[in-house]
């Protein structure tokens, strides 16, 4: 299955197009935010630090902890492109001659996805890494690195078996590419990057907060802007109002959601899908 697997990979990654779009997402947020979503935040800085290195952490390093949860949800999507164009061209017809179990096949494109998030996501982190010392002058620690490395496994777990299982139920590259266009459009609204969460009623809060992007999210931004938010804030009620409105902390009505209670709940999400596509791929393998 490994060498499926590296074959999977090297397809998609040679298709640079398929790659460029897979990152489509993160570069319209990036763009939005230079433009005019950044001032919402900037106006959210103390006076005292604004425009200083400080408050410019701050900032970054939401948006940063933004893109590269954007990018672990996109990424999986867009290598999915394979697995349907060689179910589409009767390309994976060839493979099922192997002596190799038809699941295993199958299965080898889930696992691809996941490795392609995993390789391009780390990429991503890796350069908003070197961006927020160049714009900042400072570095996240070490314990927010290593936190930051597990949440993006994790993170791509979860969305590659999402798609994955979605993507089972398709049957044409174009149904594929409407979906990558549709999740594109509405990965930055759903992880709380185009309008901060605290700009909607409660009510609404709660609604996108039942969401795995915006749950991510929040777990990213907690271990991505630690340092910063400790840095920026010296009053409790300030950081909390913060954090709220930002989305680093959610809540459902009015049940706050620590960050070992999200871990679980995207671990579920993670383990609910992983099963579903399981069921799919045995389905799927059997009727091919």
């Amino acid at each position: 299955m490994s060498a499926l697997i590296k074959r999977h990979l090297l397809s998609y990654i040679r298709d640079k197009w398929a790659v460029f779009f897979s990152f489509l997402s993160v570069f319209i947020i990036l763009a939005l935010f230079l433009l005019f979503l950044g001032n919402v935040q900037e106006a959210s800085v103390p006076e005292s630090i604004a425009g200083t290195n400080e408050g410019n952490y701050l900032i970054y390093s939401w948006i940063f902890s933004g893109l590269i949860v954007v990018a672990s949800a996109t990424v999986p999507l867009g290598f999915l492109h394979v697995f349907i164009k060689d179910s589409e061209t009767h390309a994976m017809d060839d493979f099922f001659v192997a002596p190799l179990s038809r699941v295993y096949i199958v299965l080898s494109y889930m696992l691809s996805a996941f490795l392609a998030g995993v390789l391009l996501s780390m990429i991503s982190f890796i350069a908003t890494l070197i961006l927020l010392i160049m714009l900042t002058g400072y570095m996240l620690p070490l314990i927010s690195i290593i936190q930051v490395i597990g949440l993006l496994l994790l993170s791509n777990l979860m969305f590659a078996s999402i798609f994955f299982f979605i993507t089972t139920t398709l049957k044409t590259s174009s149904a594929h590419d409407n979906l990558s266009t549709l999740i594109g459009t509405l990965i930055g609204f759903l992880a709380g990057l185009y309008v901060p969460i605290g700009s909607f009623s409660v009510m609404f809060q709660s609604v996108l907060n039942v969401f795995p992007p915006m749950q991510m999210a929040s777990l990213m931004r907690q271990a991505y802007m630690d340092d910063a938010l400790k840095m920026v804030f010296t009053n409790q009620a300030s950081v909390d109002n913060y954090r709220l409105f930002f989305g680093v902390d959610i809540r459902i009505d009015t049940w706050m959601l620590s960050g070992v209670t999200l871990i679980i709940i995207v671990a579920l999400w993670a383990a609910t899908f992983a099963v579903l596509s399981v069921y799919r791929i045995k389905r799927y393998a059997h009727k091919k």
